[in-house]
């Protein structure tokens, strides 16, 4: 097994580069389209690691049925981006679970979808986790490894 934060190669001989991400910022209702009420969170902020360091961008879908007594199903959307025109995008479905503090905690296994940019053509996998405080903090950190399209 390679250290943390070292590339190392899959089945096939493509290089697979690491994902090590830790963000900040905050969360706020999403609303629904359809009805009153809530129907998920928007969480933003400020992003440090591997492959991207700048910002990240996360939508939690759970229908409003997210509540302080138990675990539903919910969808994800993300970006973790490097600058302007430079993201990695990442879909998810997981848990929302509640904190036991007023707030949530979505966990689940990612799929990369593409990115823009250097990151351009990138495929991976991973897991993450997003903590929604109470206060409308927001916390995301995730782990896993991509491949860009030239490097299969």
């Amino acid at each position: 097994m390679a250290p943390a934060g070292m590339a190392t190669a899959d089945h096939t001989g493509a290089e697979r580069l690491p994902i090590n991400e830790a963000g900040t910022g905050t969360a706020s209702d999403d609303p629904c389209l359809d009805r009153d009420g809530r129907c998920g969170f928007v969480l933003s902020g400020s992003l440090d690691g591997e492959p991207a360091d700048a910002t990240f961008f996360s939508v939690i879908q759970d229908d409003g049925a997210a509540n302080a007594d138990r675990c539903v199903r919910a969808t994800y959307a993300g970006l973790f981006g490097d600058g302007p025109d430079q993201s990695i995008g990442h879909t998810a479905r997981g848990k929302l679970c509640p904190d036991g503090a007023g707030g949530y905690v979505f966990s689940a296994s990612f799929t990369i979808t593409g990115g823009l940019g250097e990151f351009d053509g990138a495929r991976g996998r991973g897991d993450l986790v997003t903590r929604i405080g109470a206060d409308g903090s927001a916390s995301l950190t995730a782990t896993g490894h991509y491949r860009l399209r030239g490097n299969r």
